[in-house]
């Protein structure tokens, strides 16, 4: 009876001991919903990526390369061009996808330990010789050694979402920044361009007038020297429009060359829907200070997963003993099977301490950094409303008030210069004030396009029709 009742009491301690290890197992291998939507949103994200093409292949010299579908001219097409092509973008993308892994790979256990010894010189079990033994054992580290490291990666995963939010951001700004500039480009020299005409139309006036003797050549050399100093600036434009087309091309991460047509104008201003103080606490939630923001999270569970490496290790071992019964009247082969179980007992607690309150001031660190952050957005998006305003005020100037006036002083000049009632010099004037005016309409237009393009990257958000995903 006693023999049976210790062989109970044995059967209900093992159980017990492996009930408590299944826990232990589950504790440690299981991970936990943060980490799954990380992966869902970032293969969510991975189906609208292109590619990525091979080494960038340049056409032929002076040939410009082939024209791209999607580029239709439209600033949209452009900027979800962009999104889906910009090795930029890519490789925060990858970086993202790296992050994805670390919370499964926190989780790893230590190596399984599997061991075999055979018996060379003669040993003897308490019932007979032993041959041979197979064991294995098995390390389970303290839950929390593991599962605050897990989250912490998943922590470090979501930074990597929001730092791949905020290089979208980035990207679509700079894309529509060289965009608009190309625009400004093209837009300034179709203005020279009519304005070339108008003074060709003009000299060929004066040239008539010097053939009748009402006008001498200094005229016409005055409308000449006009001529050739437009001409000299579209020269000047058509340089200028091959380096924002290649800045356009870079932005967007199109081969190079690619031709960029431009067909989207400026949009005219307009009124924001929201107060500063509500600006101010939008950008505040922008990607960039959410990524800062994960990642003192992630320090901070980084730290208290190496903090509980104080706590005990557990450890399982099973052997397999094959040896010969020299009690039994003829030696016969018998097996035995043994489990046991250890206790790894760290001593190092300085070395822990040490490191976890390393962990803990980079965490600071990074708040820190956070802050700094802060208050840089904070007056950056004070300045792109002085911007914006300081542009707004311009386009209504040049183009409700200066240009108007401008226009009606030349109809008056051209009539008075064809009835001989005005000079030559007056109306070669007010010609060249209103091209400034219209120059200086179409670079406050360009203005306002960009500082608006900066301030919705500051907010942390884009145009509905962009294609950035951003929360």
């Amino acid at each position: 009876m006693r023999r049976r009742s210790e062989g109970a009491k044995r059967r209900r301690t093992w159980r017990r001991l492996a009930a408590a290890s299944l826990v232990w197992l589950a504790a440690l291998g299981c991970g936990h919903t943060g980490e799954a939507t990380a992966r869902r949103h970032m293969h969510g994200v991975e189906r609208g990526l292109a590619p990525l093409p091979a080494a960038a292949e340049l056409p032929p010299t002076g040939a410009a390369a082939p024209a791209v579908a999607e580029l239709d001219g439209s600033l949209v097409a452009y900027v979800r061009y962009a999104m889906a092509h910009s090795p930029q973008l890519r490789a925060r993308f990858e970086e993202w996808r790296a992050a994805t892994h670390a919370p499964r790979e926190a989780r790893a256990f230590p190596e399984l330990v599997i061991g075999y010894a055979g018996c060379i010189v003669g040993a003897e079990l308490c019932v007979g010789p032993m041959g041979q033994r197979l064991g294995a054992k098995q390390w389970f580290p303290w839950p929390a050694t593991l599962t605050k490291a897990s989250k912490a990666g998943t922590a470090a995963a979501f930074a990597a979402e929001r730092r791949f939010e905020a290089e979208s951001l980035m990207i679509a700004t700079e894309v529509k920044r060289a965009y608009w500039r190309l625009w400004q480009v093209r837009e300034r020299r179709r203005v020279q361009a009519d304005q070339v005409t108008i003074v060709r139309g003009l000299s060929e006036l004066v040239r008539a007038r010097v053939e009748t003797g009402a006008a001498g050549l200094g005229a016409l050399a005055q409308v000449d020297l006009t001529i050739a100093r437009l001409e000299d600036r579209q020269a000047s434009l058509d340089l200028r429009e091959r380096e924002a087309a290649a800045e356009l091309v870079r932005a967007t991460g199109a081969p190079p060359r690619t031709p960029t047509p431009t067909t989207t104008a400026p949009p005219p201003p307009g009124a924001l829907a929201d107060d500063e103080a509500a600006l101010a606490r939008r950008a505040l939630q922008h990607p960039e200070l959410a990524a800062l923001d994960e990642t003192v999270d992630a320090q901070t569970l980084r730290a208290a997963a190496y903090g509980a490496r104080r706590m005990p290790s557990l450890g399982l071992g099973a052997d397999w003993i094959i040896g010969r019964d020299a009690t039994a009247t003829s030696p016969e082969r018998m097996h035995m099977l043994m489990v046991s179980a250890s206790v790894k007992v760290p001593l190092s607690f300085g070395a822990i301490r040490a490191g976890q309150d390393r962990i803990e001031a980079e965490a600071a660190a990074t708040r820190a950094r956070q802050i700094a952050a802060q208050q840089a957005i904070l007056a950056d998006l004070a300045v792109a409303l002085a911007r914006l305003d300081d542009a707004t005020r311009r386009v209504e100037l040049y183009s409700g008030t200066l240009q108007p006036q401008a226009e009606t002083a030349l109809g008056s000049l051209q009539g008075a210069f064809q009835a001989g009632e005005a000079g030559l010099s007056d109306l070669l004037l007010v010609e060249r004030d209103l091209l400034d005016i219209e120059l200086a309409r179409v670079d406050a237009s360009v203005d306002y396009a960009i500082a608006l393009a900066e301030l919705e990257a500051l907010l942390g958000r884009a145009s509905p029709e962009d294609g950035v995903d951003v929360p």
